[in-house]
């Protein structure tokens, strides 16, 4: 791997601003978490070593942030001169029996605790125990630190491409800087003037050509404006479809699921159904949500979602956020697969063209500053949206750390007021879908998880021939005593294939 440091600007970005502001409220907390079971106990040595280099090539993990007195400037990163890696990265052993469920129980509360924003913004555990005599590292950190493909990056900047590669160099201590929120005011102040001339340098160009433009065609100039507003509008101007009536209720409770799945099979059934990958996942979960509904006897034709959109470009470092929120009417009542992805394949060929895209690195600067009630109002409208689903394309090659080889990787993405975050990773051939969602909006959990699955087997056989999806018309509901026995049926019949393990069922990676 490189060793080169991943030197982050140390000026904090409105948009991870207004992610680290989200800590201040429980219920929109921007916590990212990752697994990644190993298939071995490593050495703990080596892995304080690891996370110790780690923290010196990327600043970001050794680095806390300091926020003026007085919002005159944004907040900084600064190299806390108090780091501690002991407290940063500890050792547990997972309970008996050591297996997923038991994993996915003891994460829990580990993602639902909050982070100490006096210090850099990450906690890791080497978990032991786990079965098989192999291991699970789970880190976790705040979103202000990086998006999905942002830490892909970091991934091969600081783990092995061997499990027992040459030892790397270490590099030297980032020079620690003791700064406090009024010594950081009283520095803005001074470069107040400064700033602000720089700032009337640099936006004079654009101001004059923008002039003109609109002296040489005003018709045209006052026509894009006005595209542009309503572009703003169809992007954030409200939830896309009506909310689901059964996951209306939002708490602090999470929970986690996981499973994973052959990403040739995903790929087969995207091409066999005319989509993507990405579109075939966003259909599996429109499946899931079908079946959950239809459990409870509340079926709908859709559910409001949000994707998120990379933004990120080559220049960009690995630190920072760079992606756009896409609102997406998830087709749920639509039973067959096929045209469940042409819905999704439609809505989301229109919302990558909207001219407002970028529209959150102009209103980013305004928000990251204003009131704490405005920040309710932003809550509020995320609440909306019944699920976010994000797809992150990994590596297709094995990766190592400490002399173990990662195995599987399970990415649980934050949950800021939908009631569900569905995560979709490939790694080394195989996806991992990761759920972080919200135990109260979700009240059957062991149905949902089950629909999840069903959701994807349901995607996947349409990639087989032999298997060809069902695109009927949902059939009638039969009254509540032969719903009953035929739940009762289903029950037991999944029952009987549950007990799967998650390699048994095969593995996945995501080409997009």
């Amino acid at each position: 791997m490189s060793e080169r440091r991943i030197e982050d600007e140390r000026q904090m970005t409105a948009f991870d601003h207004l992610l680290f502001r989200a800590e201040e409220r429980p219920e929109a907390r921007s916590t990212l978490l990752s697994a990644f079971v190993l298939d071995s106990v490593p050495d703990f040595a080596r892995v304080q070593r690891a996370m110790e280099r780690a923290s010196r090539v990327f600043l970001r993990l050794r680095q806390h942030v300091v926020v003026p007195a007085i919002p005159i400037a944004g907040p900084e990163w600064v190299v806390d001169p108090d780091f501690d890696l002991h407290y940063h990265l500890r050792r547990a052993v997972l309970p008996a029996p050591g297996d997923m469920a038991t994993m996915l129980r003891t994460l829990e509360p580990f993602l639902m605790a909050p982070l100490d924003r006096a210090r850099p913004l990450w906690e890791a555990i080497l978990y032991e125990g786990f079965e098989g005599g192999r291991a699970v590292f789970a880190l976790k950190v705040n979103h202000a630190l990086t998006d999905g493909l942002g830490g892909v990056e970091l991934m091969l900047e600081i783990l092995d491409l061997e499990r027992d590669p040459p030892e790397k160099p270490m590099p030297p201590v980032p020079v620690p800087e003791d700064l406090t929120s009024l010594e950081l005011t009283r520095s803005a102040f001074n470069r107040l003037p400064g700033r602000l001339l720089s700032l009337v340098e640099r936006r004079a160009p654009n101001v004059a050509r923008f002039a003109s433009q609109v002296v040489a065609d005003p018709a045209a100039a006052v026509a894009a404006a006005s595209d542009l507003t309503e572009s703003v509008r169809r992007l954030v101007g409200g939830p896309s479809a009506e909310p689901s009536p059964v996951l209306r209720r939002r708490s602090l409770s999470r929970r986690l699921a996981a499973f994973e799945l052959p990403l040739d099979d995903l790929r087969a059934a995207a091409r066999a159904v005319g989509g993507s990958v990405n579109d075939a996942y966003l259909a599996a979960i429109g499946g899931a949500l079908r079946r959950y509904h239809d459990h409870l006897g509340v079926p709908v034709d859709a559910v409001p979602a949000a994707v998120p959109v990379s933004l990120r470009h080559d220049e960009h470092a690995s630190g920072g956020n760079h992606w756009a929120g896409v609102q997406l009417p998830l087709p749920v009542g639509e039973v067959g697969v096929r045209e469940r992805v042409a819905l999704i394949r439609q809505h989301m060929a229109g919302a990558r063209d909207e001219p407002a895209m970028r529209v959150m690195d102009l209103m980013a600067p305004l928000m990251s500053r204003a009131p704490s009630v405005v920040l309710d109002v932003l809550s509020s409208a995320a609440a909306a949206n019944d699920v976010q689903a994000s797809n992150i394309p990994g590596p297709s090659f094995p990766l190592y750390t400490a002399g173990a080889k990662i195995e599987q990787f399970f990415g649980f993405g934050p949950l800021p007021g939908p009631a569900m975050m569905i995560v979709l990773f490939s790694y080394d051939g195989r996806c991992f879908v990761g759920v972080n969602y919200d135990a109260v909006a979700v009240t059957d959990h062991s149905r949902f998880e089950e629909c999840l699955r069903e959701g994807f087997d349901e995607v996947i056989a349409a990639g087989r021939p032999e298997e060809p999806a069902r695109t009927t018309a949902r059939p009638r509901r039969a009254p509540a005593k032969k719903r009953a026995v035929r739940q009762a049926t289903a029950a037991r019949a999944t029952s009987r294939t549950s007990g799967r393990t998650t390699s048994e069922r095969g593995g996945t990676g995501a080409g997009r």
